[in-house]
């Protein structure tokens, strides 16, 4: 990775990675997609995707309390992992060749007062696939945002309220599956004891939302999470 310095201390940093990602357990073993009544074919001979990726970043403030992140960037996947439609029910996880992405990540964050920060991301993407006879590129939303506010109301205490909202993703790569676009809500409030130690409670999926990222597997409704931490 560089980066260049501005005198204004906003940073311009462009960088190249190489990553391979080995196929989880799911892709490789899943055997049926219950909302379609569909089987799905195990396929354990999945080969892990490689992805090379350069990225353009800025880092820059617009004023004392605030300040924005964006970047453009570039992935080049090869043996990517599709879902593909083997029948009208039957599907498999199947290696799929090249595909390459550009996107775009913007974001900012701030203080509204000395209580309260928010902050804002969004991000877009195109993929290209490389493969005539691929339709579809499966469980990837073209468009996703985030938002957030941490509210203090006295130095130990923080709760901060997010939400995370995606447009739609097709499950399958003939286009006949469908993931709706969805937003939820989180809670978490966190509590410092003192000594590194900090306490966290947190509700996720706030109102109870159903809503899946692939077509047939419905994520989990509304959960509550606790923990401690230290921090060195």
């Amino acid at each position: 990775m560089t980066k260049y310095h501005f005198e204004n201390a906003d940073t311009l940093a462009l960088s190249y990675s190489d990553r391979t990602r080995f196929p989880t357990l799911k892709e490789r073993y899943t055997t049926s997609k219950p909302a379609y009544n569909q089987v799905a074919l195990v396929n354990p001979q999945l080969k892990p995707e490689r992805a090379r990726s350069v990225d353009l970043t800025w880092n820059g403030s617009l004023s004392q309390n605030w300040g924005f992140e964006a970047s453009v960037y570039y992935n080049r996947i090869s043996d990517a992992i599709l879902s593909h439609n083997i029948d009208a029910d039957t599907i498999q996880n199947q290696n799929s060749g090249r595909v390459d992405y550009t996107g775009l990540d913007a974001g900012v964050k701030g203080k509204v007062f000395d209580m309260l920060d928010v902050g804002l991301s969004y991000g877009l993407i195109h993929a290209d696939v490389k493969r005539s006879d691929i339709g579809k590129i499966t469980d990837l939303p073209t468009q996703t945002l985030t938002a957030w506010m941490t509210l203090k109301p006295w130095d130990p205490l923080s709760i901060t309220l997010s939400e995370e909202a995606r447009s739609s993703s097709y499950s399958n790569s003939d286009g006949s599956q469908k993931a709706a676009g969805f937003a939820i809500t989180h809670l978490r409030a966190d509590y410092a004891i003192g000594h590194g130690f900090s306490v966290n409670a947190s509700v996720n999926n706030l109102f109870d939302t159903q809503y899946v990222y692939s077509e047939g597997f419905i994520e989990e409704g509304r959960n509550y999470w606790a923990g401690i931490k230290y921090q060195f």
